[in-house]
């Protein structure tokens, strides 16, 4: 899982760089909160 969400998070960043903009703001954001919570996202259940 960790790999695909890593994966994922690059592909959002890519995007953002790409278009610029309030994406690029917004792709930041979203990496910094996927960071935040990296631990508790892949955390067994």
């Amino acid at each position: 899982m960790g790999k695909d969400l890593n994966a994922a998070v690059s592909a959002v960043m890519k995007e953002g760089e790409f278009f610029g903009g309030e994406l690029e703001r917004i792709s930041r954001i979203f990496h910094n909160r996927m960071e935040d919570h990296r631990a508790e996202l892949l955390s067994p259940l």
